[in-house]
């Protein structure tokens, strides 16, 4: 009988059990598609005449499928048909298989709850059902203003990674980094399954606290750390004029107004400069981006690009859905481009260093970014929250498609920690004729330039963007001294700021 019983869960046909018609009759299972629309509603199976059907979250679907009026025993099941059966209504039969046999009563919505949240976790690590309140969270990220810890997280591999720590909250006060791996909160393990709503827990209300178990390194060592939330305010864009008429832009998130913030912080640099002076070029620090508004992608690409495409987005079976394209309207003056990314530049700063990249306009330095270049759509599901669903994927002006590869940068330098960045950096100001033993000194009538006062790097950026500092901001650099460099402990955008001044020297604009 156990063979039996089987071969007929499998094929979901009942002997005994009515006739479903072509128009519906029946016990059906209702599927309601997005936004309230309902989609053609696939049969059950077949289920005897009489059979109650359940209502839950707006579907129907059979809780007992024919194990009342006439089909009461599992003895008298016996397959009639040789087709296989919908998966609708294999899902039937499971959810009444566990209604009718599970040692506990079950509840239908929350057995239907952790159906969708089994499928989508099966798709991909963006697909996941979030409670109703993730769209007050939606509103908070682009808005850049939260109740939290002052982190950035992206699910990696099945784990909760931290990609970016906001300056003055509660996660930089406890010294957690980035690449540092979330294992629990509030005791409880993260599993892959549950990612979003782990998410969704580490906000909550200023002044409660959170506790993390945080793993960093590999092999590595955990450690506690017990955070209290507060309001967090992200300042999306950092912009920093260089004592060499190079701007420095970091861009720590896509949310509204990120571009607008970059074309005003562009201005006030050009304004403080004055009108006998000019900026000679762009550092824009992608790293440790996971991305936001795709919109504020767009338009931050089109402050650079002047025509052509900026990002496309392919469907099932390659199908391109949409374009989006640069216009001429508000293009920045064209000067030299570096951008800085890192494995953390992920999505919407994927597909500004994409299109800057394949139109030639800006040369990337660092490591080869996320590869978070997916498309997700959020459906309302009655009574169950908000099912977010991949849709599409993200295509680079050249058919690139970002999902899982990435984007390689044109000069791959790794990120070295502080010690040895400090101990590269002392070398390189020690390179020189100057520096050999037994070399011949600079005779007295060789021509030579002032030296030029070194300025103080005791902060990543020399100058802030005030009046204040406008004389310092229009002395000349000159080249043939050492000075240290403007980015203390970072070899990456050390290195980045060199390429970005040899490009302004071949363009004349130094």
């Amino acid at each position: 009988m156990g063979a039996g019983v089987n071969r007929d869960v499998k094929l979901g046909r009942f002997r005994r059990c009515g006739a479903v018609s072509a128009q519906g009759g029946g016990c059906r299972l209702g599927v309601r598609a997005r936004y309230g629309r309902t989609a053609a509603v696939h049969p059950a199976l077949r289920a005897a005449e009489g059979c109650r059907v359940l209502r839950a979250f707006g579907r129907t679907f059979v809780p007992a499928l024919g194990l009342l009026a006439g089909c009461m025993g599992v003895a008298g099941w016996a397959s009639t048909a040789t087709a296989q059966p919908s998966p609708s209504a294999q899902m039937a039969a499971a959810l009444a298989l566990i209604e009718r046999h599970y040692v506990e009563a079950t509840e239908p919505d929350a057995l239907v709850q952790g159906a969708i949240t089994g499928m989508l976790s099966g798709l991909d690590p963006h697909s996941a059902l979030l409670p109703t309140e993730a769209a007050q969270t939606f509103s908070e990220d682009t808005n850049g203003r939260f109740g939290g810890i002052g982190v950035e997280v992206i699910a990696d591999g099945g784990r909760l990674r931290i990609v970016n720590v906001f300056e003055g909250g509660p996660a930089a006060q406890a010294g957690l980094q980035p690449g540092d791996e979330v294992r629990a909160v509030n005791g409880e393990r993260i599993e892959t399954t549950q990612l979003a709503r782990i998410i969704q827990e580490m906000r909550g209300a200023p002044g409660t606290t959170l506790r993390l178990t945080i793993h960093r390194g590999d092999p590595g060592e955990s450690h506690e750390a017990t955070l209290v939330r507060e309001i967090i305010r992200v300042r999306a864009v950092d912009a920093r004029l260089l004592a060499d008429d190079t701007l420095y832009i970091a861009l720590k998130a896509f949310q509204r107004g990120a571009a607008a913030e970059v074309a005003a912080a562009f201005n006030a640099a050009s304004q403080s400069l004055g009108p006998e002076r000019s900026i000679a070029g762009v550092l824009l620090d992608l790293r440790n981006n996971a991305g936001g508004l795709v919109d504020e992608a767009r338009q931050l690409a089109d402050l650079f690009l002047s025509e052509g495409i900026i990002v496309s987005t392919q469907g099932r079976g390659g199908k391109v859905l949409s374009q989006l394209k640069a216009t001429r309207r508000g293009t920045l003056p064209t000067l030299p481009v570096l951008v800085l990314v890192n494995h953390y530049s992920a999505s919407a700063a994927e597909i500004v260093a994409g299109a800057l990249q394949d139109h030639g306009r800006a040369r990337l330095v660092g490591t080869r970014t996320f590869g978070k270049g997916s498309v997700q759509d959020v459906y309302a599901l009655e009574g169950l929250g908000l099912m977010k669903l991949t849709v599409a994927l993200y295509v680079t002006p050249l058919g690139r498609v970002i999902q899982a590869a990435g984007i390689v940068p044109d000069f791959v330098i790794p990120a070295l920690d502080a010690a040895a960045s400090e101990k590269l950096s002392e070398a390189l100001l020690k390179e020189g004729e100057a520096e050999l033993p037994g070399h011949l000194e600079a005779r007295s009538g060789s021509p030579s330039r002032a030296p030029m006062a070194v300025p103080d790097t005791s902060s990543p950026q020399v100058a802030p963007l005030d009046l204040a500092a406008r004389e310092a901001l229009r002395r000349t650099p000159d080249f043939t001294t050492r000075a240290r460099p403007s980015f203390p402990n970072d070899f990456q955008a050390q290195m980045a700021h060199q390429l970005l001044l040899a490009q302004t020297r071949e363009a004349g604009l130094h």
